[in-house]
């Protein structure tokens, strides 16, 4: 799932660091082939019914925290009410994350009108999110093609103009709950993208995007008239804000670690992309049960049409198999402030990450010995 800042592809031989070397190695003795083997075929079993009864926890929840926040009188609750609507909305996104990837249902039509119907309360057309999440699929973690929290490289970064550097930056470190929503206004309408190159992909996301501009102008005007301006942000706009923000997480959590490199076009291949350069982060079951386990990354790369329900016994086996490649941890706060303050530039040397402190460091003794 999506983002961050897109950037031009570095020039160059590969990286040559440790974890580059591994990956690299790892990647060119074993094929996508060896790892589906590793999966159970039962793990790919789809059930619509047990789709639809996720839908309906989720939906559950958010009548629930709906009613409180009608009912609550005490302002402070309400950061805590925003974050339980948030979440329990987040699934319902997830579930559509199914559609995208044919998790749903064998049947295509149902995938997309579930898809469409889910994603399109979120203001994302569920077209344009999905093409653009396949090319991250086809393409994860390499430097040149990725979409999705891909590092930008030192060089570009300091010759951008300063308001996209800038932009750069927040999005990596305090607006990280952001980026998705960087990703849909700056990407997931835009036709002329590389995921959207065929004339049927086009029409694909014409068709989610007239869905979003419908569904805004009937929902808005009402919403505005029966609640009004607070009560839009309410119940809508804070827990609106939440979803987005455990997209981001998610997405940042999967694809951003200190051992994870990106790797170029010479070095980069689809089994040690699948595999080893995504991670499955462990959160309260409580928030992995509203989010459909989207967490449990790595089989659900190895093989995207896992459905949810099946992803941790794919997890399982892969890491059976492959248990020096499958990188787990769990999440907290602590984790995740070390990835935002060091994490944010791509570093050639290594194939792995520098921070914007070293960056400047590097680039300031290069002017002063130039």
């Amino acid at each position: 799932m999506p983002s961050a800042v897109a950037s031009s592809p570095p020039a160059g031989p590969p990286a040559a660091g440790p974890a580059v070397i591994e990956t690299v190695a790892f990647g060119r003795r074993t094929s996508l082939q060896d790892l589906h083997r590793a999966i159970p075929p039962a793990c790919l079993q789809r059930s619509v019914p047990r789709q639809l009864l996720g839908i309906a926890a989720n939906l559950a929840g958010m009548a629930l925290s709906w009613w409180l926040l009608a009912v609550n009188p005490y302002p402070w609750l309400l950061p805590i009410l925003w974050f339980f609507a948030g979440t329990t909305a987040w699934g319902l996104m997830v579930i559509a994350h199914e559609c995208g990837h044919g998790a749903f249902s064998k049947n295509r039509r149902l995938n997309h009108f579930f898809g469409n119907l889910l994603m399109t309360p979120f203001l994302y057309p569920f077209h344009g999110w999905r093409l653009l999440h396949h090319h991250h699929h086809t393409n994860t973690n390499s430097i040149e093609k990725d979409i999705d929290w891909r590092p930008m490289p030192v060089a570009i970064y300091m010759r951008l103009p300063w308001r996209t550097r800038t932009t750069y930056r927040l999005i990596r470190t305090w607006f990280w709950w952001a980026g998705t929503l960087h990703q849909l206004f700056t990407q997931a309408f835009d036709s002329s993208h590389v995921a959207f190159e065929k004339p049927r992909d086009k029409a694909y996301l014409r068709f989610s995007t007239l869905c979003v501009l419908i569904f805004a102008l009937i929902f808005f005007p009402l919403a505005f008239f029966y609640l009004g301006v607070w009560g839009v942000l309410k119940f809508y706009v804070m827990p609106w804000l939440v979803c987005y923000g455990w997209f981001s997480l998610t997405t940042f959590m999967h694809h951003t670690h200190p051992e994870v490199p990106f790797l170029d076009r010479k070095s980069w291949t689809p089994a040690a992309s699948n595999l080893c350069m995504t991670v499955y982060c462990k959160y309260p079951r409580w928030m992995e049960f509203f989010g459909h386990d989207i967490n449990v990354h790595s089989a659900h790369h190895v093989a995207p049409s896992i459905p949810y329900f099946h992803l941790r016994q794919a997890q399982r086996a892969l890491k059976e198999s492959f248990p020096e490649q499958v990188r787990e941890f769990r999440f907290s706060f602590q984790e995740l402030w070390q990835r935002l303050s060091r994490l944010h530039l791509y570093d050639k040397k290594t194939g792995l990450y520098m921070s914007f402190q070293e960056a400047s460091r590097r680039h300031g003794k290069k002017r002063r010995s130039a």
